[in-house]
């Protein structure tokens, strides 16, 4: 599964299930002459996911607000014993653990 930010919509997230990051990258580079690359990060050695490797994802879902509306800019990754989102930000994703704001 990879997850990027979307290039059309500011805010929005995008998940693949099929992404091919070097083809991707072939054709950024050949639609832009060379100015445009595209940076993917493995979240492995993030400190943040450390906890979660090896763990069973018990659910993914999205964020609720006070509201109980919905966010439309997170994804919400439940482990058997960590909750992390994945939001937007100006660089692309941020991943956090999740607080819970009721």
């Amino acid at each position: 599964m990879v997850l990027f930010a979307s290039e059309d919509v500011e805010g929005a997230m995008h998940v693949d299930f099929d992404f091919d990051a070097e083809k991707r990258k072939l054709l950024l580079l050949h639609e832009f002459g060379g100015k445009i690359d595209q940076r993917t990060e493995h979240m492995n050695d993030n400190g943040l996911w450390e906890p979660a490797i090896g763990k069973v994802t018990t659910s993914v879902g999205l964020v609720k607000e006070k509201n109980n509306r919905y966010r439309n800019d997170a994804i919400l990754f439940k482990f058997e014993n960590e909750e992390l989102e994945v939001r937007t930000n100006v660089e692309g994703l941020l991943v956090e653990p999740f607080e819970n704001i009721d």
